[in-house]
């Protein structure tokens, strides 16, 4: 019975080597193509998810139950992955908040000068997060958030002759 396993472990045996040895390929052209060292992160991710998936492939060739090993590394990826969306969610709120609040901005053109809380200045600049004012003590640049949550003073209207667009 032994010697009828021998072949499932020479094939399962040669489907980790092949792997191996396209993983190292792998991250050798993708840091070629990305032009950096092959141990950055990014190739050796490459490499390790191309060795695992050979490793699980040539266990499960040898009749080897790995069952339990696909399901802790599935749990284990959506953990990662959970967890990166959730830095990435929570980590760009100010600037999701920023593009939101744009529209509070658009009443306002270049050349208006405008009063937000201690500051007074003329806008000279409307970016798609902010809204650069010129200043007596130099450019201030105030987020587009602000002018939807504070109370915004219009003193003057010198730039309704504009579109409004930067």
């Amino acid at each position: 019975m032994l010697l009828q396993q021998v072949p499932h472990f020479i094939l399962g045996a040669l489907i980790i080597l092949s792997g191996y040895l396209i993983g190292s390929v792998v991250r050798s052209l993708l840091a070629g193509l990305m032009v950096v060292n092959p141990e950055h992160l990014v190739p050796r991710f490459a490499q390790l998810l191309i060795v695992t998936t050979a490793v699980l492939t040539g266990l499960a060739q040898t009749s080897i139950d790995i069952s339990f090993i696909s399901t802790v590394m599935v749990m284990l990826l959506a953990f990662f992955f959970g967890g990166l969306s959730l830095a990435f969610a929570l980590g760009s709120r100010p600037l999701v908040e920023n593009l939101l609040a744009r529209r509070a901005v658009d009443r306002y053109s270049i050349g208006d000068t405008v009063r937000i809380r201690d500051a007074q200045g003329r806008i000279i600049e409307i970016l798609s997060t902010a809204v650069v004012l010129e200043t007596e003590q130099g450019l201030l640049t105030v987020p587009t958030a602000t002018f939807a949550a504070a109370d915004i003073l219009l003193i003057n209207s010198e730039g309704k002759g504009n579109d409004g667009a930067a």
